[in-house]
Order: C-alpha cells, then sequence, then structure tokens
C-alpha cells in the first residue's frame, strides 16, 4: 500500500536574537568536534489513527509524511511525532491492540524497525511512541508499559523513556515506570523527553535543565497542553520547549528566553496534518541565560533539589 500525507501548512517557529556567535558546548557532550551551528527539529501534526486503521497502516502513514517532509526541507536533523504515534493513546488502542500474543509482539518488532529503517534512510533522528511489555519475575504475568523510543541517524536507540506519571485511563492498562530521566545529544546540542503529563510537573523539567543540562525539552503529547505552561518552563529554565501534538491539538515551539514569542500549528475543523520546524540555535540560548536571572539562579541550587 502506498501511503501519502500532506505536508502543509508549514511554519517555521522564531529565530531568538543573536548577539554574538557563540559555539561553546559543555566539555561533556560527545558531539563537542564537528560541532554545527544550529540543528532543524521537526515536529509533526499527525491525524490520530483511524478507526480501521492499524498501528502498522498509521505507521506506514507516518513513516510516509517523514520522508516527505525531509524530502521538502532536504536538511532536517530530527522529527518528533505526538504521543504514542502510530498507536494514539486512546481506550480503543488499549482495549484492541495490547501486544498480548506473539504475533502482535512481532508487528510492534517490525513497526520498531520500519522506523530504525527510515532513520537511516533519511539520515535523522526519530522520536516515537511504542506499546512495551515484559513477564513480572513473581508470577510471569504479561505487563505493559508506555515507552517513547529516539532512533538516531544510523538506526540505533540513542534514548528510551518509560512512562511513570500515566493519566487514569493509561493506569487501567499499563504500569508505572520508576522516573528515569531520557536525554541524547544532536550535533552538541542536548536534548531531554517528557511525555504527556510529565511537563504539567516543575520538578521534573527542572531537573533535566538544572543536573543533566538539556537545552531542549521535547514534550509529544496526545492531549492538548495548555501554551502557558509549555511556555513557563521554557522561560524558567532557559531551554526550548517543543511541543508535538495530534491534528485536534496545537503544536508549538517556545524559545527560552520570555521577550520573543512561540510559533504553533494550531487545530481547526478540518484537523489538517502538517509540520512545524525550528532551528534551535546555540547563540539564542546564550542570549537567555546571560540577559535574564532564571538560568543564573537556577544554577545556584544544589544539584537534585526538589
Amino acid at each position: 500500500t502506498t501511503h501519502t500525507a500532506p505536508t502543509v501548512p508549514r511554519r517555521s517557529s522564531v529565530r531568538g536574537p543573536q548577539p554574538q556567535a557563540f559555539t561553546a558546548v559543555a566539555a561533556h557532550s560527545p558531539e563537542a568536534v564537528g560541532l554545527n551551528p544550529d540543528v532543524r527539529v521537526c515536529c509533526l501534526q499527525l491525524a490520530r489513527r483511524g478507526s480501521d486503521e492499524s498501528p502498522w497502516d498509521s505507521a506506514q502513514r507516518a513513516l510516509a509524511c517523514l520522508t516527505s517532509v525531509q524530502q521538502s526541507e532536504k536538511n532536517v536533523d530530527l522529527f518528533v511525532l505526538p504521543e504514542l504515534c502510530p498507536f494514539d493513546s486512546r481506550q480503543d488502542t488499549f482495549t484492541r491492540y495490547l501486544p498480548l500474543s506473539q504475533e502482535w509482539q512481532n508487528l510492534y518488532e517490525r513497526i520498531d524497525e520500519a522506523f530504525c529503517k527510515k532513520a537511516r534512510e533519511l539520515g535523522v533522528y526519530i522520536v516515537y511512541g511504542m506499546i512495551g511489555w515484559h513477564r513480572r519475575e513473581s508470577d510471569r504475568s504479561l505487563r505493559f508499559t508506555l515507552k517513547h523510543k529516539v532512533v538516531d541517524r544510523v538506526g540505533s536507540y540513542a534514548a528510551v523513556y518509560e512512562k511513570s506519571y500515566l493519566s487514569d485511563l493509561e493506569f487501567r492498562f499499563f504500569e508505572a515506570c520508576p522516573h528515569k530521566t531520557a536525554t541524547f545529544f544532536v550535533d552538541g546540542f542536548k536534548f531531554g523527553l517528557l511525555v504527556g503529563d510529565d511537563l504539567k510537573y516543575p520538578n521534573l523539567a527542572r531537573s533535566l535543565a538544572r543536573d543533566k543540562d538539556v537545552d531542549v525539552l521535547l514534550n509529544p503529547t496526545a492531549s492538548n497542553t495548555p501554551r502557558y505552561i509549555r511556555k513557563c518552563r521554557a522561560v524558567e529554565n532557559a531551554v526550548y520547549v517543543l511541543g508535538a501534538e495530534y491534528s485536534d491539538g496545537a503544536t508549538i515551539a517556545v524559545p527560552p528566553d520570555p521577550d520573543h514569542e512561540a510559533v504553533g500549528l494550531e487545530s481547526n475543523a478540518e484537523e489538517e496534518e502538517g509540520y512545524l520546524l525550528s532551528r534551535i540555535q546555540r547563540p539564542a540560548l546564550q542570549f537567555a541565560r546571560t540577559n535574564f536571572p532564571y538560568y543564573r539562579h537556577m544554577m545556584t541550587e544544589p544539584k537534585g533539589a526538589a
């Protein structure tokens, strides 16, 4: 089956001020050599999986969107899909598509392989969601988790995040995992994952910015997160916040300083698919961290402070 999807409307996020060239990077960065001046991140705003669409077909539709956008833009570094895309986070998915059988587990492994292959083919990083499974040691019963995976340019996993803050619906089907941060580098910039309602807990964003030195918080979600929450997390931590939502939500890119407006794709009656392209720039991060007090105050706090 050939899967096609529109790639409009397209928006470009704000570009932060550039008072001076700044290419310094933390000494612990594995990519300090050959540092790029910026990273281009594309948040895809996709339609939810249709009621008659299987997870495999939904995955193929998402992968077709990736291909179409990269062919158009040429130099996207990182793609971010909405929460649990290509499944969608809803009761219908959890009731019908839990990997209870070996057949379903094999299918989900094929979906993983398809995303890894696409990352290699396009030379990009991809953030997407999956349903995970394991057997509990005490009684060997099958248990399920919500995972977000980051595939790098060679098709390997750069990070895997298991969700710990679950909604009431998710608690009916999944285990809440012990909270462990997930971070990864793209060309010297450090990214952190906060999935769904994670962003509503200020201490989680704080720990990633202060203790893990992240530059960008990625917030794939299945529900419409209020814009003010993302703006608060960005300004108070002097980081970019990028939120990827489905086409009935509002995908948004928030810069790290309070003087520049966020840019977003708004929902509409037709629930159009589209994408939001953002340039993550080190001068903008340095400007916010130098000219506003929030970052300086944060970095005086002891590591691991609540």
